[in-house]
């Protein structure tokens, strides 16, 4: 059976089912089963000669509604009509599914121009070439014996004919169609960067989501037991005032590192997704970050509304990654913090400070910036200061 320009076939002695292209199908098939090869070619071209006709009807009927083209909406509802009919004739007759798409100039080309000088002419020839096949039996029937040569030569030049062209011109229809009725490289190009858009968007807030979940589980969780392994610890340490030497010396120092993985966890849990930011949003949770921080910063925070949950997440980040960087590398001794509205409404996230300069790749900033279709601007000379300016969408 044929499919989408691919033929299976039975191979007539271990019974295994073959799969090849149209251009190697009858030549394949014919050395194994003639009869095979005669009966799959004759199919083949049956369908391309019905699909040529019913083009050809097709056709017909967009001409005659011609006359009410002139009125628009008349105009789109038969453009709409037609191209659906021409999509589901390739559909059913050459296997080749043809995208729909809202009615346009593009399809009204193929509809006016291209089906009906296409199918025409296509559906005529392959006519004709059956014709010869009619006409070699009338041959056999009216004359007399001896003119048999007479009656091969028009029924092999009908069948050739009728397959090769019938062949060629259904291909033709069929590429023009998905190419003029289908949606242009244009509109496919902008689906699909909106179905990527989508899908970005979805692991976003999906991402989001898991590190809300990890942050959750470490508060409630891990960072509830180090807490009270720290009051323990110290509690012990207390009672044991008064012990020996090395065992006091090993509660005081479990007691020092449990307080140290506490903070340390604190800290992580903050840099994942502070509560206070779902809760109250980045002018509470940036002010906390800042009051933590080692270096003086002042904090402006002008939010007449609040963003998307992802693009506080995102801004958030971009603060403490920032400050972060100051105090391992700029060697600053102060730095401002200023998150506003900018042009078009997006959201202006500014961090500067007075160190060292010479700040370079950024790449965690940048990466979380992409994810959300953000910008990232950085002004670090050597000497300092040093300015990174990350702009976020806000819709």
């Amino acid at each position: 059976m044929a499919s989408s320009g691919r033929w299976s076939y039975l191979h007539p002695d271990d019974g295994s089912v073959h799969s090849c292209a149209d251009g190697f199908v009858i030549l394949r098939v014919a050395a194994m089963n003639p009869w095979a090869a005669l009966t799959g070619t004759a199919a083949r071209s049956g369908r391309d000669t019905m699909s040529l006709l019913a083009g050809a009807v097709i056709a017909t009927g967009t001409l005659l509604t011609a006359p009410v083209w002139a009125h628009e909406e008349l105009r789109r509802r038969c453009t709409r009509l037609f191209a659906g009919w021409h999509r589901n004739r390739i559909a059913a007759y050459q296997g080749v599914d043809c995208a729909p798409a809202a009615a346009s100039d593009r399809q009204l080309v193929y509809l006016a121009l291209l089906a009906p000088a296409l199918l025409g002419a296509g559906a005529f020839l392959t006519t004709l070439g059956w014709a010869f096949v009619q006409a070699a039996a009338v041959t056999r029937l009216l004359l007399p014996s001896g003119h048999e040569p007479t009656m091969y030569v028009l029924a092999a030049t009908g069948v050739i004919a009728a397959v090769l062209l019938g062949r060629l011109a259904g291909l033709a229809d069929a590429a023009l169609a998905r190419r003029w009725l289908g949606p242009s490289p244009a509109a496919r190009l902008r689906r699909r960067v909106d179905e990527l858009t989508t899908s970005r968007e979805a692991i976003v807030a999906a991402t989001d989501a898991e590190r809300r979940r990890i942050e959750r589980d470490l508060h409630d969780g891990a960072q509830q037991r180090l807490v009270a392994l720290a009051v323990n610890l110290g509690l012990a340490r207390a009672a044991l005032a008064d012990a020996d030497g090395p065992a006091r010396r090993a509660i005081e120092q479990a007691h020092d590192e449990a307080k140290q993985a506490v903070r340390e966890l604190r800290d992580l849990v903050r840099g994942l997704h502070p509560a206070i930011l779902d809760e109250q949003g980045l002018d509470a949770a940036l002010s906390g970050l800042a009051t933590r921080f080692p270096v003086p910063v002042a904090l402006t925070v002008d939010l007449p509304r609040r963003c998307e949950p992802a693009i506080e997440a995102v801004a958030f980040f971009v603060v403490s990654e920032a400050l972060t960087n100051v105090a391992k590398h700029a060697r600053a001794t102060a730095a401002h913090v200023d998150v506003r509205f900018g042009a078009g409404g997006r959201l202006r996230v500014a961090v500067r400070d007075d160190g060292a300069g010479g700040a370079e790749g950024l790449r965690a900033i940048r990466q979380r910036v992409d994810s959300v279709d953000g910008t990232v601007a950085v002004d670090s000379p050597v000497g300092g200061p040093t300015s990174v300016v990350v702009e976020l969408p806000c819709g």
